[in-house]
């Protein structure tokens, strides 16, 4: 197994556990031509179980956010803390330096995911009475799945992070 397999596995492994969201952009490129075609397939399983175990990982503590909502702001606040949770997520799906195979994969992943999720909350809502129609209100204004309208580089990812509003760059004079 090469240094660079190896690299990123060790790196998957803490991500996986919620551990290390930052330092793949300190890891080398990957791509099938290096790696070769049984390595890169195995990593490809890697990254998949990885990226879908961080996913569950986000998918609980939002949950347990909404669990504790108990006002629309806690609701709003619940999808908001959820959209930045995403940032680890959608930079490593759309980083250039995994092959275009894998990274075209994790966003698909990532999309179709959250795209289930939205629509689960919008059932939820829907079948909540008159109280349910604020808060599918609320849920359609503020979607979990509009992290994945557009796909920023990274450094633009963090800003928006840290401001709460997508494609929003800070800019410091």
């Amino acid at each position: 197994m090469n240094g660079t397999y190896a690299q990123w596995a060790a790196w998957l492994h803490e991500f996986a556990e919620g551990q290390n969201s930052d330092g793949w952009e300190t890891l080398p490129s990957l791509s099938v031509e290096d790696l070769g075609a049984v390595a890169a397939t195995r990593l490809s399983r890697r990254f998949a179980a990885a990226f879908n175990q961080r996913l569950l990982l986000w998918r609980d503590r939002f949950n347990r956010d909404l669990e504790y909502a108990r006002n629309r702001d806690d609701v709003r606040e619940a999808l908001t803390a959820a959209r930045r949770r995403l940032v680890p997520l959608r930079a490593l799906a759309s980083s250039p330096r995994v092959f275009d195979e894998l990274r075209s994969s994790l966003e698909h992943e990532l999309r179709e995911a959250l795209g289930r999720i939205q629509h689960d909350l919008e059932d939820v809502a829907l079948r909540s009475g008159r109280d349910g129609e604020l808060l599918l209100m609320l849920i359609r204004e503020q979607p979990v799945d509009r992290a994945m309208a557009v796909f920023l580089p990274p450094d633009q990812a963090r800003t928006e992070a840290e401001t709460g509003v997508p494609g929003v760059r800070r800019v410091l004079l």
